[in-house]
């Protein structure tokens, strides 16, 4: 199961930085508006990468949410494909963070932890649904006074 959830980050990294270095800011620019990324935003991760270099992806790599887009940030920012192949398949956090998150739902089960959720818990699930509702509203407002 590790190897496989390996394996399976390791494909879609190479991929999104295929697409990034092959036609990103093309496909941003043209499609970024139904995944609420623009061209400014391209931009800003591109000048941090450019600043802060090969840590940039590292640390990217193991951020949630983050993670998702900068194999594709590193391909439209011409980071060479050598580098970001290796720093990627040498970050042993992935494996870890794979064996224990496997461990967790063995042990655990999604409807043991569902079973043990308060009313409390409930109204802050219905917070965080909120929170990202209205963080989408707004990103859309943003990208299309942008435009």
């Amino acid at each position: 199961m590790i190897l496989v959830g390996v394996a399976g980050e390791f494909v879609g990294s190479m991929i999104g930085y295929t697409i990034g270095r092959t036609g990103g800011r093309a496909l941003v620019d043209r499609y970024g508006k139904y995944v609420l990324i623009s061209s400014a935003d391209i931009d800003r991760a591109h000048g941090f990468l450019t600043k802060r270099g090969d840590g940039a992806v590292v640390v990217g790599r193991i951020l949630p949410l983050v993670r998702t887009f900068v194999s594709l940030v590193a391909g439209i920012g011409d980071m060479a494909a050598v580098p970001f192949r290796d720093l990627h398949a040498h970050r042993h956090g992935g494996v870890l963070g794979r064996d224990r998150l496997g461990r967790v739902r063995a042990r655990v089960g999604l409807a043991q932890a569902v079973k043990g959720f308060t009313a409390a818990s409930f109204v802050v699930l219905g917070l965080v649904v909120v929170a990202i509702a209205v963080f989408l509203w707004h990103r859309w407002r943003v990208l299309k006074r942008s435009r």
